[in-house]
């Protein structure tokens, strides 16, 4: 039961990296259009 549980809260919080990664890259992309 513990097994089957671990590895979906895993892929969650990689999910939650990931977009953190896209959030992050997407607030880099508008402050450098807005300084260019």
């Amino acid at each position: 039961m513990t097994g089957d549980f671990l590895p979906r809260r895993q892929k969650a919080s990689v999910l939650s990296q990931a977009l953190t990664v896209v959030i992050l890259l997407a607030v880099g992309a508008v402050a450098l259009w807005l300084y260019l």
